[in-house]
């Protein structure tokens, strides 16, 4: 059989279309390459958008840099306001099984402490909620662990 130029050309297609289906096979069965990228409820979050915006700005004039710090397995953020109730939200956008949220109450000296459980490595985007008189206020830290 001799390989002509229309036999090339189908046998490069066909082994093209070939590599790619391989792929996407292996995407489809193998569980390392699962991400999720969106909110299991995305489209309840855009509804509270316009107050989550007023929180924010309302932060910015707290005008506090919220720092992190890692001590062992202990994590713990500083300053926060003292002894409020704070909820703490934390996203993994690769995996949804992995976010949590806690309600929890800083101490006398601003610091929030995290409860010991282990973050997977990767980017984390923590959300700090609490309610100070009527205002409410909401902080985002982005935090690569």
């Amino acid at each position: 059989m001799k390989l002509t130029w229309p036999r090339a050309i189908v046998l490069s297609f066909l082994l093209f279309f070939g590599f790619i289906g391989y792929w996407v096979v292996q995407i489809e069965t193998k569980s390392g390459f699962k991400h999720e990228l969106v909110h299991e409820d995305y489209y309840e979050e855009e509804t509270h958008f316009n107050h989550y915006r007023k929180a924010e700005d309302n932060a910015k004039a707290w005008e506090k840099t919220l720092q992190m710090k890692q001590r062992g397995d202990q994590v713990y953020w500083f300053p926060l306001p003292e002894n409020k109730k704070i909820i703490l939200r934390g996203y993994f956008p690769a995996a949804a099984q992995q976010d949590f949220t806690y309600e929890l109450v800083s101490d006398s000296l601003g610091y929030l402490f995290l409860p010991p459980f282990h973050l997977s490595k990767g980017n984390w985007i923590f959300y700090f909620s609490w309610q100070d008189q009527s205002e409410a206020y909401r902080v985002t830290k982005q935090y690569y662990y």
